[in-house]
């Protein structure tokens, strides 16, 4: 049996940056760098993975089922 797989993070392209607006309620400012990697946990348990930041230093991050 074989453990979980993951890809390794990946430099988001500045197109894909635009969309991810800084969640701070004092910043609202588009991401200026971030990262994404797959996640596979096993059957229907794909996720994906964003470590973001925007131009003001403010960090955060985003899990989705990939679905």
């Amino acid at each position: 049996m074989t453990g979980p797989k993951r890809t390794a993070p990946r430099p988001l392209a500045s197109y894909e940056l635009s969309t991810w607006l800084c969640p701070n309620p004092d910043c609202g400012l588009p991401a200026s760098s971030g990262t994404h990697h797959w996640d596979d946990r096993g059957p229907y348990q794909r996720l994906s993975n964003h470590a973001l930041r925007c131009p003001a230093g403010h960090r955060w991050t985003n899990s989705t089922d990939g679905g």
